[in-house]
């Protein structure tokens, strides 16, 4: 099992040995990411200072090919990796995006960020729509930002949720953002086909009802509860 932590290591643990315990790395910030790329036997990490490490997993223990500081020192939060395009996509605490050309498998060591941008967000969670070149963020007061990979500028942005958001997936088949926070709610958006004029405001009439929706059946759960 390959873990990491506010602690700053970087862990191995055998299951079938709980008391070998490797540690592999240690980080200047404590670990914010993992991501585990088991057919290319390569590992992701990114830490509080803004920093994004590759280990390969073909020999024992692991060994560092690449360190990246992103142009931001802050904490990385949303790590998002598009293996068909070839992008690795990072979203900051202070709202800066970053996207790294990640390149051909055996070209680790020239990974390296080619485009940033961002803008005054806290950013939890970056997701990537390869078809649309568009970028998704969710923060921590629960709105979800479209950002468009060409110009680096949002596109649209609205209240998703009322606190935090924790977990985010696009469907690009049929175009729906599926969205999770700590307000306890798990909401699938359909997002336009075009960010016009005519369909955002569709799209926000539709979800404004169902939001308002939402609401409603809570209270009458309430009060059902209460006795009401």
């Amino acid at each position: 099992i390959y873990s990491c932590g506010s602690d700053k290591k970087f862990m191995l643990s055998e299951i079938n040995y709980l008391s070998n315990i490797t540690e592999i790395s240690q980080s200047n910030a404590g670990y914010t990411n993992l991501e585990f790329d088991k057919p290319n036997e390569r590992i992701f990490l990114t830490n509080e200072a803004g920093i994004l490490s590759i280990f390969m997993t073909n020999i024992f223990p692991p060994s560092l090919v690449n360190v990246i500081q992103t142009h931001t020192p802050h904490c990385i939060r949303g790590l998002h990796i598009d293996y068909m395009k070839q992008y690795i996509f990072t979203g900051t605490t202070k709202g800066d995006i970053s996207i790294l050309d990640l390149g051909l498998p055996g070209k680790e060591k020239l990974v390296k960020e080619i485009s940033y941008f961002g803008g005054n967000l806290e950013i939890r969670i970056v997701r990537f729509n390869a078809d649309d070149r568009e970028i998704y963020t969710g923060d921590q007061k629960g709105k979800i930002t479209v950002w468009s990979l060409k110009s680096g500028q949002s596109i649209y942005a609205w209240q998703a949720h009322s606190e935090a958001i924790t977990q985010m997936q696009y469907y690009p088949k049929t175009r729906q953002l599926l969205s999770m926070a700590k307000d306890k709610k798990i909401i699938y958006w359909q997002l336009p086909d075009n960010w016009v004029k005519d369909e955002i405001k569709k799209f926000q009439d539709e979800n404004i009802r169902e939001i308002n929706d939402s609401k409603a059946i809570e209270k009458f759960k309430r009060q059902r509860e209460k006795g009401d």
